[in-house]
């Protein structure tokens, strides 16, 4: 897959980062995709434990055939 087929879905912003030397700030992100194709993301500043996360119900440009099939080829 390249960068061009990528499809925007939204974003959001992990805010309250403390200054820190480049490379000591750890986070942590996650993300999962249910059968009904919602996406749940969520994301922790390991120093702080300020944690936020989304949820994206709607692709818009995916139908479910469309998403079965980027399933079957995530490597795992």
């Amino acid at each position: 897959m390249k960068t061009r087929d990528n499809i925007f879905l939204d974003q959001f912003h992990l805010q309250g980062v403390p200054p820190a030397p480049a490379g000591e700030q750890k986070g942590k992100v996650c993300f999962t995709i249910d059968v009904n194709g919602i996406l749940n993301v969520s994301a922790e500043l390991v120093s702080t434990g300020y944690k936020k996360s989304i949820i994206i119900v709607e692709s818009g440009k995916l139908s479910k055939d469309d998403i079965e099939k980027m399933l079957k080829n995530v490597v795992m």
